[in-house]
């Protein structure tokens, strides 16, 4: 996915579908990666393990996170099995913008991502260790907050107590 281009992302669940509007220009890197493991079927069956309510939906943990083997001790902390370059952030986070989720080290992102439902003041200088990329949800909001709104173990990790898998990803046909 060239740094010009735009996709669309259609994540499916239980909750309803999550259309995701990519357009590179910002992070060509975390772009094409996204794109990338949505169009070959990475996130197919991957669960969202982190759910903060008004704040953010994370997952995206193909090696941990993959129903019907999700390993509840360790999702959270896998990937596709490589990592991809940082792009630098440029833009401010708002509902509905989607980013690669990384450790605190450089060029540690790989496939877990997350959905920001609302950017609260008191964690918005967390946010800029992530990558965002360009991507924001177009329709599907309303799937995005009945999944935050799902029981979870609470502060600190808010862990999925019963971790929502996306049924199918896909890139739609441009």
């Amino acid at each position: 996915m060239a740094a010009t281009d735009t996709a669309t992302v259609t994540l499916s669940t239980a909750k309803g579908d999550i259309v995701i509007k990519v357009t590179g220009s910002l992070a060509p890197h975390a772009t094409a990666n996204f794109v990338a493991l949505a169009a070959c079927g990475f996130y197919d069956g991957v669960v969202f393990h982190r759910l903060v309510p008004g704040f953010v939906i994370q997952g995206g943990d193909g090696e941990f996170g993959r129903v019907p083997n999700v390993d509840a001790s360790q999702v959270g902390t896998g990937g596709p099995g490589y990592t991809i370059t940082d792009d630098p952030v440029t833009t401010q986070y708002k509902r509905g913008t989607v980013a690669m989720a990384r450790t605190s080290q450089p060029n540690s992102q790989g496939s877990q991502f997350f959905i920001v439902a609302e950017r609260r003041g008191s964690r918005r200088a967390r946010f800029r260790q992530h990558v965002c990329d360009r991507r924001e949800v177009t329709s599907g909001m309303d799937a995005v907050d009945a999944i935050a709104a799902m029981p979870n173990s609470g502060e600190p990790d808010n862990a999925a107590l019963n971790p929502l898998p996306i049924t199918t990803a896909h890139r739609d046909a441009s």
